[in-house]
């Protein structure tokens, strides 16, 4: 099972990053042969996970929370 959830973390963190190069969720499923839900449902969980806000969201474009 420690496999499977570090593995399941990496995924998460290449969503994250990917999110945030491309400034657009739709964009990172895009570039990550992914669907815009899955995109978002993984990094939904990672905000919760986290308790924190990760990105500003509009509704073009995501924008660092700084």
């Amino acid at each position: 099972m420690f496999y499977i959830d570090r593995f399941s973390s990496l995924i998460t963190i290449l969503i994250f990053v990917t999110v945030a190069r491309e400034g657009s969720v739709s964009r990172a499923a895009q570039v990550l042969n992914l669907t815009q839900p899955a995109i978002s449902h993984q990094f939904k969980h990672l905000a919760e996970e986290k308790g924190l806000t990760l990105f500003n969201r509009n509704s073009n474009r995501v924008a660092d929370h700084s």
